[in-house]
């Protein structure tokens, strides 16, 4: 019996250590948490573009090296392409929440057919209040674009932080943004993108369920185990049993 709850003690233990494990990676390294968003064709920390580029919207020139200190989110786009205007959303929560002083928002129109004025239509029809150009410049193709909508992230630095392609990755938007610009977290203590409690519990059940289902495993194997040497024991008794009253038989 010592051994079989020696063995149950040895499978809470290793559970616990797995979950413990699991707690430690997921601190060491917050971006664990989030979900790998590929292709990352441009890995983080590759320098962004510098250029010097119009606002349609406000027929004004900038340079991308004015924004050092800030955020950029830069947003590949065109006005024909529909999914584009479902990832606005996003972007519209973000400058809301976020201040002009700490972020930018850089709408880049990829397909040269679209005009200024389609662009303008764009941005009205949307709501869209940040700054949009057209991609005269080829910007795409330093960062490598493959698909539209694509979000890229640039640090305060005005290095890569992260890219986000397709629409139903948009929703980590506001998640890498955090990352940057952590005094905008509302919890009073900031955990560098771990998210809270629950978002760390969603994100992360398989591990906890894996580590479930190899404690049940193994308990039930010990179980078994135990069962089958227990009714071992009781065959040999039997046996035992037997042989000795064929012995007291024989001698009477």
């Amino acid at each position: 019996m010592k051994k079989i709850q020696s063995i149950i003690l040895f499978s809470i233990i290793f559970t616990l250590i797995t979950i413990s494990t699991t707690f430690t990676v997921l601190a060491e390294n917050p971006n664990t948490l989030k979900p790998k968003i590929d292709p990352n064709i441009i890995t983080r920390g590759t320098p962004a573009l510098l250029f010097t580029i119009e606002d349609v919207l406000t027929d004004t020139i900038f340079s991308f090296e004015s924004f050092k200190g800030k955020v950029v989110v830069l947003d590949f786009f065109s006005t024909t392409c529909e999914p584009c205007e479902y990832s606005i959303p996003e972007l519209k929560n973000a400058k809301a929440k976020y201040s002009s002083d700490d972020l930018e928002i850089i709408s880049i129109d990829v397909d040269l057919n679209d005009t200024e004025t389609d662009i303008e239509h764009f941005a009205s029809e949307n709501g869209i209040s940040w700054k949009m150009v057209s991609d005269t410049l080829g910007i795409n193709t330093y960062y490598q674009l493959i698909t539209i909508p694509t979000f890229y992230v640039i640090d305060q630095d005005q290095y890569i932080y992260q890219a986000i392609f397709g629409l139903y990755n948009f929703d980590e938007l506001d998640g890498f943004i955090l990352e940057l610009l952590p005094e905008y977290s509302s919890s009073p203590n900031p955990s560098n993108g771990n998210g809270t409690p629950s978002e760390f519990w969603g994100k992360n059940w398989y591990w906890f369920l894996l580590s479930g289902v190899i404690f049940v495993i193994v308990t039930g194997l010990v179980i078994q185990r135990r069962r089958i040497v227990l009714h071992n024991r009781k065959v040999r008794a039997q046996k035992m049993d037997a042989r000795q009253r064929r012995v007291r038989k024989r001698e009477r």
